[in-house]
């Protein structure tokens, strides 16, 4: 839903299924913009961000998730 309405809105979106390909499609594309479900297969998304901001472009980080985050974890994602 969310690919769709970013589309809607005139963007271009790429979709990969895990982290492995998508950090692959960063460094080819070159997006201005990631969102990322806090839940990825192949990684954390920790492990995620950081390989990202490490890029040699800059790249806006967009985190979003289904799943109900508290305590310690959520104040990792703040910090």
């Amino acid at each position: 839903q969310l690919q769709a309405c970013l589309r809607d809105a005139g963007f271009q979106v790429e979709y990969e299924r895990n982290a492995h390909s998508g950090l692959k499609k960063i460094k080819s594309w070159k997006p201005h913009i990631v969102v990322s479900d806090y839940i990825l297969h192949g990684t954390d998304y920790f492990e995620f961000a950081q390989t990202v901001e490490a890029m040699p472009f800059k790249v806006q980080m967009v985190v979003v998730s289904s799943h109900y985050l508290d305590g310690p974890l959520i104040s990792q994602l703040t910090n």
